[in-house]
């Protein structure tokens, strides 16, 4: 959450007015992406906040998610939406999508 976000980068007792915060991941969000209203690295969960992770898009997903399979390491799935996640050695979850979405 964005006030998850804020105590972590200045402190428990921060005041938690997530402007600042949500201008400055507006700003991270341009530099990082090509068309920033379709991001990659760092998406915003309306009602939550920020959630970062790194998302791959794939030529041939079907290839990737069977590779993903038979290795053991996807950690969720969500079908409807095209996409699934691996988890990396670390614990962190990596998105794993077609290069085109459904919904593009």
């Amino acid at each position: 959450t964005y006030e998850t976000i804020i105590k972590a980068l200045w402190g428990p007792n921060a005041d938690t007015d997530n402007q600042i915060l949500r201008v400055n991941m507006a700003n991270i969000r341009r530099k990082l992406c090509k068309n920033p209203a379709m991001p990659v690295y760092i998406f915003t969960e309306v009602g939550v906040g920020n959630e970062f992770h790194l998302a791959f898009r794939v030529e041939d997903y079907d290839a990737a998610h069977q590779l993903h399979k038979e290795m053991g390491c996807i950690c969720y799935e969500n079908p409807g939406m095209g996409i699934y996640f691996i988890n990396d050695p670390d614990g962190y979850w990596l998105e794993i999508m077609p290069v085109r979405m459904k919904n593009e």
